[in-house]
């Protein structure tokens, strides 16, 4: 799950992935996809010259790639289909991103949690809901990504891609 919030978190943005495909990592890749393309799709609307739009995340080996280029890509990776496409928004993104690593799982350390950890806590929960609730079945193929593998579908249903 992702979200765009405010800093007082009265305003937000979220959304999340079916559970069919879905992994830890693949997760935490998918969710940067998300805020990259909802960040692409509302720069129109965001004043560039504001300090960069934070984007945090707790999978830190899905953070790191945001960093990498077209020509580390290798068939290999797991879950390429996304990352070709993470790669591709991020490089593209109209406004600069400050990346930065939040610890998981911090709702039961007994102290005041700072706004990243606290909106990690409710993605982590709306992504639990999101695996419980939405059909196990569909899955979509990211529009307007050109670089890289993506996935293959017919009718909407997902027939192949690179996820092991």
């Amino acid at each position: 799950a992702w979200i765009i919030t405010t800093p007082d978190e009265t305003q937000w943005i979220k959304g999340g992935g079916p559970k069919k495909i879905q992994s830890a990592y693949r997760s935490e890749v998918g969710g940067l996809v998300g805020i990259a393309v909802c960040l692409t799709s509302l720069s129109s609307h965001l004043n560039h010259t504001e300090p960069p739009i934070t984007t945090a995340c707790d999978g830190l080996s899905a953070l790191k790639k945001v960093h990498a280029t077209k020509e580390m890509v290798k068939p290999s990776w797991k879950h390429v289909d996304l990352l070709t496409g993470l790669i591709n928004l991020f490089e593209n993104l109209p406004m600069k991103a400050r990346l930065e690593h939040v610890l998981g799982h911090q709702d039961d350390v007994g102290r005041p949690l700072t706004l990243l950890e606290r909106i990690n806590v409710r993605m982590d929960s709306t992504a639990k809901t999101i695996a419980l609730t939405h059909p196990k079945s569909q899955t979509k193929q990211l529009a307007g990504i050109t670089l890289g593998y993506g996935t293959v579908t017919i009718a909407g249903t997902l027939i192949c891609s690179r996820t092991t």
